[in-house]
């Protein structure tokens, strides 16, 4: 009886390990490791409830498009991958989110009182809001602010506006 539980205990606990890889499969982009859309959204609504303002970072890789049709796209993969990396070596401390080819978003409790600094990262557009809790935002006005002054900073790097999103 104690050999057939143990067995079985042990079957369980290698099923439970199967379980965790194939939800980490498909809670983290395989490509970069960033969270997903929904992992965001989850985090959102929790900050919304216990903190007072955090802040939001948005990056849109630029050319991504252009090093695809010309260089192929395993080359597009390491650009994205090498843009994720320097994320998260720009904003320490955050949770990075994939939520689109292109598009990266950080987000980060603030630090201290100061106006958060922009964070620059080469090859990519920003921006940077920060939500105070009180306003009941949700993720697609979040989205929506950020993507507003995400084309401002397109539109000055000179990108044409039809480019712009």
């Amino acid at each position: 009886m104690q050999d057939s539980l143990i067995k079985r205990i042990k079957e369980l606990e290698k099923e439970n390990d199967r379980l965790l890889n194939l939800l980490n499969k498909y809670k983290y982009d395989s490509l970069t490791g960033f969270m997903t859309r929904k992992d965001l959204i989850d985090l959102i609504d929790n900050l919304n409830q216990t903190v007072l303002a955090y802040d939001v970072f948005m990056y849109d890789a630029n050319n991504l498009k252009k090093v695809n049709t010309e260089q192929g796209y395993i080359a597009g993969d390491k650009y994205l991958k090498d843009i994720s990396v320097e994320i998260t070596r720009t904003i320490r401390n955050g949770n990075y989110f994939r939520i689109g080819g292109d598009e990266f978003i950080i987000v980060k409790e603030v630090d201290n009182d100061k106006v958060f600094l922009k964070h620059n990262v080469s090859n990519a557009c920003s921006s940077a809001i920060r939500i105070y809790t009180y306003d009941e935002t949700n993720i697609t006005d979040i989205i929506n602010k950020l993507n507003i002054k995400l084309a401002v900073c397109k539109a000055k790097c000179g990108r044409r506006k039809e480019d712009i999103r």
